[in-house]
């Protein structure tokens, strides 16, 4: 789900339990005007895909990285990622809060 500033859903798609975060972002249409930055946890990491996006849409994709690799955020990066990706979190919560638990 990509998200904006404010916690508006833009985009969004439905997977299999069984696949990863980074399949589920593939399927979007990321129709975002160029110069646009998504955020990402952990899950994110690709970086073929993050170069991709940056080369053929103009999109940047902050992920947050694991301390084991290579490509490392700065400390201002690391910072607008631990405010920033609360928004998506809460999102998420609101959504399954709407859903029921057991049919």
């Amino acid at each position: 789900m990509i998200v904006d500033e404010e916690g508006t859903p833009i985009e969004f798609c439905f997977t299999a339990g069984s696949s990863s975060d980074m399949e589920g972002l593939k399927q979007l249409p990321c129709e975002q005007p160029e110069g646009s930055t998504l955020l990402g946890d952990k899950a994110y990491t690709c970086y073929s895909f993050e170069e991709d996006l940056q080369d053929i849409a103009g999109i940047r994709l902050l992920v947050k990285r694991r301390r084991n690799l290579k490509r490392q955020n700065t400390p201002s990066q690391d910072f607008i990622l631990s405010q920033k990706r609360n928004v998506i979190e809460f999102v998420f919560s609101a959504i399954i809060s709407k859903i029921p638990r057991h049919i």
